[in-house]
């Protein structure tokens, strides 16, 4: 049996203010897991007058050269990788975190509605996928009065005898 030593997070437009890539660097320091970063353009873009299909790829590819700068400058010791996927996001997320430790994505919580449910990608990554899957809150997990996300193995000191102590709570 193979060791899954990678963590996927999946990232859209919104991945700055979310924290799952936050959350995964702080798992990763803590596991010494590399991070793979997963984009999924959509294979049916919104259409329109002023949508621009080929740029919705380019833009994608800004997207993912974005994250990667973002790992490259808070981990230059972790060896990260960052992939355009096309398709169902979801779907192509799920599929694609097989060999993976974990999946982590982010939750925008828009409006009362959104706070109310996981949201529509996340919720479908978690039904889908194989590998377990982390929905960082809207806010990236952020404690008042502090900037970034929260990470509750962050806040202690792993002996290096054992594996730090996770406190996360399991859903069934």
């Amino acid at each position: 049996m193979t060791e899954n030593i990678s963590i996927a997070v999946g990232v859209d437009d919104s991945w700055s203010a979310n924290g799952a890539v936050d959350w995964a660097l702080y798992e990763s320091a803590l596991s010494a897991a590399s991070i793979r970063v997963l984009h999924v353009v959509g294979e049916r873009p919104p259409t329109g007058l002023f949508v621009d299909g080929h740029g919705a790829a380019e833009a994608g590819k800004q997207l993912v050269a974005d994250v990667r700068e973002y790992l490259d400058h808070h981990d230059s010791v972790g060896l990260h990788t960052a992939v355009l996927l096309s398709g169902a996001p979801a779907h192509i997320l799920a599929r694609s975190t097989g060999n993976d430790r974990m999946l982590v994505v982010g939750r925008h919580g828009r409006g009362i509605v959104g706070r109310l449910l996981i949201g529509s990608t996340a919720e479908a990554v978690v039904y889908e996928a194989s590998t377990p899957v982390v929905v960082v809150p809207a806010d990236g997990g952020a404690p008042a009065g502090r900037h970034g996300p929260r990470h509750p193995a962050a806040r202690q000191r792993p002996d290096s005898d054992r594996p730090p102590t996770r406190h996360a709570p399991l859903q069934s």
